[in-house]
């Protein structure tokens, strides 16, 4: 989290209700509107040698950004 944009302080890892144990993330992008965050996030199912792989981008909500 960050007040200014420069300085973080870490928070600790988000719960993603899809994500599976070898899933790799991609491109996250969150927004804060009126109080909830809204994260997209490309979900991946592993790891892949080329750009052919399935995925899937997901929205997750919350308050806290962690739960």
């Amino acid at each position: 989290m960050s007040s200014d944009g420069a300085h973080w302080t870490y928070k600790g890892i988000a719960e993603i209700p899809n994500a599976k144990p070898d899933s790799t993330f991609w491109a996250p992008e969150i927004v804060e509107v009126r109080g909830k965050y809204h994260m997209y996030l490309t979900l991946v199912p592993g790891i892949f040698k080329d750009w052919n792989a399935p995925r899937t981008i997901d929205h997750l909500t919350g308050r806290d950004l962690v739960h």
